[in-house]
Parts: C-alpha cells; structure tokens; sequence
C-alpha cells in the first residue's frame, strides 16, 4: 500500500518537472527568437542608416535585395549566436527560479538584460561581422561594441520579457485546466 503511494508520487513528481522542462523549452526559443529578431532590426535601421551601398551604382531593387539577404543571414545567425550562448545562463536561472520560487516579471527582465549585455563581447569579437575587430584603429573596434551595446541590452530587455510572458500564461493555463 506504502509503495504503490510512493509510486504515485513520483509519476506526479516526474511528470510536473517534464511540465516545466517543456514549458522551460518553449519560452526559451520564444524569448531567443524575438531577441533575434529585436536585434535585426536594430541592425537593419543601421544598415541602411549609414547608407547600405551608398558607393555603387546599383538600382534601388538591387540594394533592398541585398539588404534583405543580409537580413536574413544575420537574423538566422544572430539566432543561433543567441540559442547557443545564452543556453547555460537560462538553465540556472531557471533552477534559480525553481529552487527559490521566485517567479517573477523584473527577475526575467534583468535576467535577459545581463546575459546579453555579458554577451555583447562575443559578437563584438566575431570577424567581419559587422564590426571589424582587426582594424589596426583600435578605438574604430571600441566604437563599434559601445554601439553594440544598448542593441544587445533591449534585445535581452525583450527576451527577458517574452520569456517571462509565455511561462506566465503557461503556467496560468496548466492550472487552469488542472481544475
């Protein structure tokens, strides 16, 4: 009697931790996505900003379709770059928020903005990415990742934000529909 209890304990144990790994997940690659996204656009009014192919002769058709494609390629890498490297903070502060209980909205926010502004010098380091780091003008390289900045810290603003949104409604629906 003792152990079947027990047993039925642990399933209801294992199954909310699966509840909130695949809750954890979802939110994750939401928060990731519109930081990419945040982020491009910041890229793309830069882009065409400081006047995006302002040296050749080629019809505006041409420079959109350029421009869209370096877009999208930026997008799809800044995506990755976000997926991949800010994986390890969110995993603690997730166990953070398990372990404690602390569940909300400034913890995500502040949490996002701290983990992009501590990745900020990652991307600043990436060659030809937008910046050239292998300038011999030392202050050209500094400029260019003080402006990378203030795009990585509201893009983690957003993230931070999204993510705490998405568990919000998760969590709300879970319990809603557990009654």
């Amino acid at each position: 009697m003792i152990n079947a209890h027990m047993k039925e304990n642990q399933v209801q144990i294992v199954g909310t931790i699966w509840k909130f790994v695949r809750d954890c997940i979802i939110a994750y690659i939401s928060s990731v996505t519109c930081a990419a996204v945040v982020f491009d656009v910041f890229l793309g009014i830069s882009l065409f900003d400081g006047g995006f192919e302002s040296a050749t002769s080629n019809p505006v058709s041409t420079k959109l379709l350029h421009a869209s494609e370096m877009l999208l390629a930026w997008l799809v890498a800044g995506w990755f770059f976000a997926f991949i490297f800010a994986l390890a903070p969110f995993i603690l502060g997730m166990a953070f928020v398990r372990w404690r209980k602390k569940f909300n909205r400034t913890f995500f926010i502040i949490g996002g903005a701290t983990t992009a502004f501590f990745l900020s010098p990652l991307f600043a380091l990436i060659p030809n990415f937008g910046f050239n780091v292998q300038s011999d003008i030392v202050s050209y390289a500094l400029h260019k990742f003080i402006m990378a900045i203030p795009r990585f810290f509201v893009s983690g603003i957003i993230a931070g934000f999204v993510c705490y949104t998405v568990l919000k409604k998760r969590t709300l629906k879970a319990r809603n529909s557990s009654n």
